[in-house]
């Protein structure tokens, strides 16, 4: 039951966002792809889905690819969080649509490369949006922080999972807009960081563990409030 009603909260929440992406282009390929071939299929090049190098994030994510190859006019506002290995980064962040959906937050993944010793940033190769009126909705404004987080957890952990980084391989990631979330213990651990964060005027919570341990034997989270 608990995965039916991820996946109709998580139809709702890209249904509700902009209308204007489409997620494969004419031939039936599209970048936002990129992530569930690559690990569905080792045959698979990444490569083919870069279009070039950029020396900022900010530029990169202008040049996205994500509305049938051509660029969505985003607007990098706010960098949150940044996790990264030899050869790509992934984002967590805020952007602006003026024409659309305003201020939002998302999760992008890049390939990164050095040039002359300084970090470049592919095109965004996965990408993640989750608008504020999902995150702060009236469906689970009246849940306890546990209960919601039992749902967010497992959504944002899989459905918005982006490829493992080598180095990160118990990254967990949630969000939330109830302020106790700043006391949450998930598998008896303390976040490594709670940040808080504004998108427009709504408040809101982004928290990560770097090293999430499991110590349950059906991997299910087991949240408490301190």
């Amino acid at each position: 039951m608990k995965k039916i009603l991820t996946f109709l909260l998580l139809g709702g929440c890209i249904l509700s966002l902009q209308g204007c992406i489409n997620f494969s282009d004419s031939e039936g390929n599209s970048p936002t792809k990129v992530e569930r071939i690559t690990e569905g299929d080792e045959d698979f090049n990444e490569d083919d889905y870069i279009t070039g190098y950029y020396p900022t994030l900010a530029e990169a994510i202008k040049h996205n690819t994500l509305a049938d190859g051509k660029p969505i006019d985003f607007e990098l506002v706010k960098t949150i969080k940044i996790i990264e290995d030899e050869e790509s980064c992934i984002f967590y962040g805020t952007l602006f649509q003026a024409d659309d959906s305003g201020e939002f937050f998302a999760v992008m993944r890049f390939r990164t490369k050095d040039k002359d010793g300084k970090k470049e940033y592919s095109n965004p190769l996965s990408y993640g949006p989750l608008p504020t009126e999902f995150i702060d909705s009236k469906l689970h404004k009246n849940d306890s922080v546990i209960e919601e987080q039992n749902m967010f957890l497992n959504l944002y952990s899989s459905t918005y999972a982006t490829k493992t980084l080598k180095n990160h391989p118990n990254f967990v990631w949630s969000l939330s807009a109830k302020k106790e979330v700043q006391k949450i213990k998930v598998n008896n651990q303390k976040p490594t960081e709670v940040i808080p964060f504004k998108v427009e005027k709504v408040q809101l919570y982004f928290y990560y563990f770097d090293d999430l341990k499991n110590n349950t034997k059906d991997d299910e989270f087991v949240i408490t409030i301190q």
